[in-house]
């Protein structure tokens, strides 16, 4: 070797995306063992903890430690706590706790991505998310997982869109209607229709029977793709929806919703949107790596083709707002007939 000879490169991202699954697995481990909720009164040493939650102190305290390099609690002189952010949302004694619901998706999500290799060789799904397939009970209890984290989406779209200028709202692929009642909650004028298939509806009625709500929210049974969606109605929106349909499912639910809408009625979507570049937002290009594995033809698709879609079926002034966590909020309206 010369003097000159360029040195081999270290693997430096190869173990830093190894120890990024670490931390993401000491994260669930906390979530699992509820180790956030005693630290909602302050800080707390290793053996404090581990009384609390039932725990080796021992091992407690390595994860712990862990989870400081993770940025999920802090530590000074031996005593942990909570850092604003794990306070917020995993003490489960909070009305924003969301520990519960997440633990069985990231656990989901994650065996999932362990059949990526298989699901590219083959061009099929290896993990393929099939609600026909799932009993009343199994399908009820994935959605009412589901369901916190699509009321916190309809809260935070409640407070970013004035919809008292709305009267009737319908929600495509509503799932159990987790944005309707956060927009909902806000708005108590506003009459929502929730629209899906049969065995999801029937479900969300219940939910909606419990909220107490149902004087003016109601589930309806559909598929968005084939069936008449009802209406009219002045504002539409979905999260997470175009994102699970392939591309020749696309134009025939957008034309579906549109039929569904007053003239200059508004569009709202909510879900993972692609630069055109196809590499930004990254948690929507990583995201990828599920929808290969649970559906054939889902992805994340990218502002143009939302567009060239959406302009298809009747709509006008398509904007694009990247959210924090890698969401992106689609608009439209509803072109004058």
């Amino acid at each position: 070797m010369t003097g000159n000879a360029t040195p081999p490169p270290t693997p430096e991202i190869i173990e830093k995306l190894a120890d990024g699954a670490m931390a993401a697995f000491a994260m669930l481990a906390g979530m699992q063992l509820d180790l956030f909720t005693p630290l909602k009164d302050g800080p707390k040493s290793a053996v404090e903890i581990a009384d609390t939650i039932g725990a080796d102190p021992d091992k407690l305290s390595l994860l712990l430690h862990a989870l400081v390099a993770a940025e999920m609690l802090t530590v000074d002189g031996g005593l942990f706590s909570n850092t604003s952010e794990s306070n917020h949302y995993l003490v489960n004694s909070e009305p924003t706790y969301i520990g519960g619901a997440r633990q069985s998706f990231f656990v989901s999500r994650w065996q999932e991505a362990s059949l990526t290799a298989e699901s590219v060789r083959t061009g099929k799904a290896q993990s393929k998310l099939d609600f026909g397939a799932m009993s009343t009970d199994d399908l009820e209890v994935f959605l009412r997982g589901l369901n916190p984290g699509a009321i916190a989406t309809g809260r935070s779209l409640a407070q970013r869109v004035d919809f008292s200028n709305y009267s009737r709202m319908l929600e495509v692929g509503a799932g159990l209607g987790g944005v309707t009642l956060g927009v909902a909650e806000a708005f108590p004028d506003l009459e929502v229709v929730l629209a899906d298939f049969p065995a999801v509806a029937a479900i969300a009625e219940k939910v909606i029977a419990e909220t107490g709500m149902s004087d003016r929210v109601s589930a309806m049974s559909a598929d968005a793709t084939a069936d008449s969606l009802g209406g009219p109605f002045d504002v539409a929106v979905m999260k997470a929806f175009i994102q699970v349909l392939g591309r020749d499912e696309i134009p025939k639910a957008l034309d579906n919703i549109a039929r569904s809408m007053k003239p200059q009625g508004d569009l709202y979507i909510i879900g993972r949107v692609l630069d055109d570049s196809r590499v930004e937002p990254i948690p929507a290009v990583l995201f990828n790596v599920t929808f290969l594995n649970v559906y054939d033809g889902g992805q994340a698709y990218t502002k143009s083709e939302h567009e060239s879609w959406l302009t298809e079926a009747g709509f006008e002034d398509v904007q694009f707002t990247l959210l924090p966590a890698g969401d992106s909020i689609v608009s439209a309206r509803r072109s004058a007939e």
